[in-house]
């Protein structure tokens, strides 16, 4: 049987914005990739003519190096769809926000363990950007498929 995997990249921007006080927060609703101004980039994007697809190339390698279908799930026949969120912070840190399986009918988290450690040594990115040039925090919904064949 041999393994196999599928990098899909998705994305969806969200920012948050204070209006008045500080205690009047409002919250941006999420915008699609093409739709931000400046996008976070890893060191190696920095002089890349297109930030989009330098972003979707980083992420991909990364998670090409990292991956390692685990032996539990490939021995039992577990596959699934994992989306990893990761908020990308205006300091430039990358936080795992969320991982979860898409539309399992069993337990898929020896897999959303697997895809975590994968995104646990990201490097720091420069910042998002608004149109005024100041930083500012996103989210990227990023999927991972696993299946054996």
């Amino acid at each position: 049987m041999k393994n196999t995997f599928f990098v899909c990249f998705l994305c969806m921007l969200s920012g948050i914005v204070t209006k008045g006080n500080a205690q009047e927060n409002a919250t941006i609703a999420p915008v699609q990739l093409e739709q931000a101004y400046k996008l976070p980039m890893f060191a190696d994007c920095k002089k890349a003519k297109d930030a989009k697809a330098c972003l979707r190339k980083q992420l991909d390698e990364h998670t090409i190096k990292n991956f390692k279908y685990p032996a539990e799930a490939r021995d039992n026949g577990i596959q699934g769809r994992i989306v990893t969120t990761l908020l990308f912070t205006k300091e430039g840190k990358i936080v795992i926000k969320a991982v979860k399986a898409l539309g399992a009918s069993n337990n898929l988290k020896i897999l959303e363990d697997n895809t975590r450690a994968i995104f646990e040594n990201l490097p720091d990115v420069q910042p998002a950007e608004d149109k005024d040039g100041n930083p500012i925090d996103v989210v990227l919904d990023y999927p991972i498929v696993y299946r054996l064949h």
